[in-house]
């Protein structure tokens, strides 16, 4: 054989559980959508609301950033500036209702990066900008992941059962080929 190589990833757009981080800048979408993100030029979309602050510039402006420094945008795709005066705690009211959250025709059609993030495709459709009703934003929170792990712990159960089966086969067929051959003789 040559090894395995793993063929596909789903995608998995259920709600995943919400908690409370306590940090100001974290922010967890329930229900649909994502965030808009701007990273090296390219716009792609998150659901990952862990934000910080990049200082920039002479007069020391911030932007709500993602972990990895990519731009937060709002509803016109623009990056979020945010009040802040180092020594001075952050000024987040409104910050909420600033954030750009976008939803698709269809989500599963979305393109993963390497950095957590999606950009559209064909098959995804060009981003919208969602209803108000269709999700909510809670600040101080972020969203847990949606996977199952007593589903995925099965599966690996499962695959290990496979693998077990057919290494016996092999080994089966092996030893009925030895016992043939020196029939043979």
């Amino acid at each position: 054989g040559h090894g395995v190589m793993l063929s596909n990833q789903d995608l998995l757009f259920t709600q995943g559980a919400l908690y409370n981080s306590g940090y100001e800048l974290d922010f967890a979408i329930a229900g649909e959508g994502l965030f808009a993100i701007e990273r090296n030029g390219q716009i792609e979309y998150t659901r990952n609301g862990s934000f910080d602050l990049s200082i920039e510039g002479q007069n020391e402006e911030a932007y709500l950033v993602t972990a990895d420094g990519a731009y937060v945008l709002d509803s016109n795709y623009e990056r979020i500036q945010v009040p802040y005066k180092v020594g001075n705690s952050i000024q987040t009211e409104g910050l909420k209702e600033r954030l750009g959250v976008f939803g698709f025709s269809n989500s599963y059609g979305l393109l993963r990066t390497n950095y957590n993030s999606f950009v559209p495709t064909e098959v995804s459709g060009e981003a919208q900008l969602a209803n108000k009703g269709v999700y909510d934003i809670y600040e101080r929170s972020l969203e847990r992941s949606n996977v199952d792990i007593a589903q995925e712990f099965a599966d690996v159960i499962v695959s290990q059962k496979a693998y077990q089966f057919s290494a016996r086969v092999v080994t089966t067929a092996d030893e009925i080929e030895q016992v043939v051959n020196s029939l043979r003789k």
